[in-house]
């Protein structure tokens, strides 16, 4: 889909996971098909919906830029949905792989502003801020997560919502490379916008953030993981880590890292968890997240064996 003429058009490929999604996913394709000043194709995976999303998505690919992605199996999962695609797609086409949500709405620039930030800051990969709204709630707000990369804050957390992920061409290939064969079975319970993001850092590429906002980020009940605000995201924060699950997704994700000596230093002591692990934490936690609350809430966290 080309507006201009005189423009640089960078080639795109948006990847859409689906599973009944039926309530949100045409106000979607609706935002996915009125981008500007960008060339696209948007592939689709559905898997396995026992609801209507298979219609609309057979009614979306009757445009010739959306492509349907045959596949018996189930993936089982969001993450696993996106690494089979991305997995199934011929990336020496495209100049940027995109990452859509079936439940969000895309501004009309949203790629275009994404592309221009990367090529602008001589990046690989970018995210950015986001709109959180809740129709139920009659509520919106806008979601920051523009706060400063630290050393190590691909360890503890994602960039964004992945839905704001943008990569090069080379970055996508770097993570499926990384991969290998667990990009076509990727197990249940693991994030995979958390995962690309430590393997770009990981690996030195260059991440870029945006403090602006272009998705409208919609927040009801079936949310994969959602974005909770004030103390109700707080608590279900903590819930996880009490549950042991984030300081399993730490551990299983460094399998995929460079293993640089000093990445194996905080994995370590995230798995050993130990007295001298702990305070060796607590003691470099600045390097851990991005916010000064998040870096408090961390220390809190492995002070008292949380993590």
């Amino acid at each position: 889909m080309i507006s201009s003429t005189n423009a640089p058009i960078s080639k795109v490929a948006v990847l859409v996971a689906t599973y009944n999604g039926a309530p949100f996913i045409s106000s979607q394709f609706a935002s996915l098909l009125s981008q500007i000043n960008v060339d696209f194709d948007v592939y689709v995976r559905d898997d396995q919906s026992s609801d209507c999303t298979c219609q609309i998505v057979n009614d979306a690919i009757k445009c010739p830029s959306v492509v349907l992605v045959q596949d018996s199996a189930p993936s089982g999962s969001p993450a696993g949905n996106f690494f089979k695609l991305l997995s199934c797609i011929d990336l020496k086409k495209y100049d940027y792989i995109a990452f859509s949500d079936q439940d969000d709405v895309w501004f009309p620039e949203k790629l275009k502003s994404a592309i221009n930030y990367i090529q602008h800051n001589v990046a690989d990969a970018y995210s950015s801020d986001l709109i959180a709204f809740d129709q139920s709630r009659f509520k919106a707000w806008h979601l920051s997560k523009c706060d400063n990369q630290k050393g190590f804050d691909y360890l503890f957390q994602g960039a964004s919502a992945g839905c704001t992920y943008v990569l090069s061409r080379n970055a996508a290939q770097l993570v499926l490379r990384v991969l290998g064969d667990l990009a076509h079975n990727f197990p249940v319970g693991h994030s995979h916008d958390w995962l690309i993001y430590a393997i770009c850092r990981s690996y030195g590429l260059k991440w870029v953030h945006d403090n602006r906002a272009f998705v409208a980020y919609r927040q009801h009940s079936v949310n994969a993981f959602g974005a909770m605000p004030g103390i109700r995201g707080m608590l279900k924060r903590l819930r996880l880590s009490r549950s042991g699950w984030y300081r399993e997704q730490i551990v299983w994700q460094g399998q995929f890292l460079e293993q640089s000596p000093r990445e194996l230093r905080v994995l370590e002591a995230v798995k050993n968890f130990r007295f001298k692990d702990r305070f060796y934490l607590v003691m470099n936690v600045s390097n851990f997240r991005r916010s000064r609350k998040d870096c408090f809430l961390l220390a809190v966290v492995i002070v008292f064996g949380l993590l």
